[in-house]
Formats: C-alpha cells, structure tokens, sequence
C-alpha cells in the first residue's frame, strides 16, 4: 500500500526591492510527521529545507534536507520508504525541488498542500529556523494554516503545529517578510598593514565610534584567487588583527568590513596588498 506525503509547493509571488545593504542569508527546517505503526520507531518523519545556498546544484534528494533550486515553480514528493518499491513509483520523484533563491527580493510566500492516506491521524509541522551573515532586516516568518485560519509566527528558536489529517489536503501558508530595517554601520576606513613578519601580517584600520557596534570582520585573498575568505571567526572588537601562519613570499589582498548586533554589515573598507619576503 502505497504511503507518502505529497507537498505541492508554488511560488505565489514575489513583490519589491530589497534595501541597499540587505542580503537574504536563512533556512528553515519542516519536518512533516503522522503515526506509522508499520515504521521502526512508530513515527514516519520528513523534511523540506527552505533557505539559500548558491552551492546547490539542483542534484539532491530527499535522503538529507540538501536544499536545490530550479527557475521556477516545483513540486516536492516526501514518499514513505516503501514508495520506490511501488509499481506506481516515478524514477527521481522523490527529489526535493525547490525555488526561494531571492537576494533581490524582500517576501515570499509558499503554498504547501499537505495530505496523507491516514485521515484521523495527527500530522505535526515542527521546524528549526537559523539566520546568519548580512541580515541588515531580521526576517518574520509565519506560517498560516488556511484550512483552520491559524496563524503561528515561525520563532528562531524553533517550534511545532499539529493538526488532524482529513480527506482534503491541508493548505499550509509560509509567509516570509524582510522585516524592519536596520541601517548598517558606516565602512571601516584605512586599512594598513604597519608590521609583516615571515609569516604573519599585523593589519590596523580605523572605525567611527558606534553605540551599536559588535565589531569587524576581516576577509583575504592571495594572489590568484578571486573570492575573499572570512578570516575571523567572530567580530574583533579592537582596530587591529594579527594574521597568521601564511606562506613566505606570497602576496595576500585583504579588506575589512563592520557588523552591528543584529548581523547587519557594512560596505567594504579599502583593500590593501601585502608582499611576504
């Protein structure tokens, strides 16, 4: 007997422009569930990831919450584990297809159809909600059950809803917003390098005095490459940074940025090139 969620997801909409400054950098875990007497631990639990990674290849299914994006709208099938074993079974529908890339674009929202073939039983939304990097505006996150008219705003800290499956699928609403802006700090200006050692890089640069400042993020380069790498780990909060066990005679590029307490970066500082002997 064939047993399986089918989430049927459509890009509704997409409105405005995002704010100069404001990255989308979030991801957000669903996990669908109802009872399954016939499964090991008595429960069938599955997973859609919504969130940001320009390292998807639009390749991944469902056996881990890799998120992928296509162009478009999308369909995700969740099928119980007995599902490819069916004669009903389509090769490669059990891949979790998914469109939410948007740095340009400030909200979002999803339909999500969620039935199973077991009405009367519980189905539990819980979900887990991280943000990270540039958040110049903290999302808001709701999810609206349109079938039942609740709303429940979707918290970082993580949460759950169950409702009872019925004969009709479930319409399931994740609304995404920007939220309020908050203005990033002004750019770190002067970066320098007053002291090279054989491996290390002593950099110095000055920053405007900022009630609300967390501190500064360094990010180098060697000569060749293209891409900057975050060096530090968490924000310094002095005006200097030793950087170190680097390859002698290597030329290293490095630029510097501020961040606030809520995420929020500024522009680039001015890049500077050091020469290790």
């Amino acid at each position: 007997m064939k047993r399986f969620f089918s989430i049927l997801m459509i890009l509704i909409g997409t409105m405005g422009t995002a704010s100069i400054g404001w990255a989308l950098d979030w991801y957000m875990v669903l996990n669908f569930s109802i009872p399954d007497p016939f499964a090991t631990n008595g429960a069938l639990q599955n997973r859609l990831i919504l969130g940001v990674d320009p390292a998807a290849d639009d390749g991944f299914n469902n056996q881990w919450d890799t998120i992928a994006f296509p162009t478009g709208p999308l369909q995700a099938t969740f099928p119980h584990p007995e599902y490819p074993s069916h004669p009903g079974y389509i090769a490669g529908s059990e891949w979790l297809w998914q469109d939410i890339r948007s740095n340009d674009q400030p909200s979002h929202t999803w339909n999500i159809d969620v039935s199973s073939d077991r009405p009367g039983a519980n189905i539990i939304l819980s979900w887990t909600f991280k943000t990270a990097g540039n958040l110049c505006q903290r999302p808001v996150v709701r999810l609206i059950d349109a079938t039942r008219g609740v709303t429940t705003e979707i918290s970082p800290g993580g949460g759950s809803y169950a409702f009872p499956n019925g004969d009709q699928p479930t319409r399931l609403v994740v609304d995404f917003t920007e939220g309020v802006s908050a203005p990033p700090p002004p750019p770190p200006t002067n970066l320098w390098s007053p002291r090279q050692g054989k491996e290390s890089i002593l950099l110095s640069w000055s920053g405007l005095i900022e009630s609300d400042l967390l501190g500064y993020h360094l990010f180098r380069r060697a000569s060749g490459q293209t891409a900057y790498t975050r060096i530090t780990s968490q924000p310094v909060t002095s005006l200097s940074f030793l950087d170190g066990n680097l390859s002698p005679g290597e030329t290293y590029f490095y630029k510097v940025t501020a961040v606030n307490p809520d995420g929020c970066a500024s522009g680039d500082s001015n890049e500077i090139s050091v020469a290790l002997n």
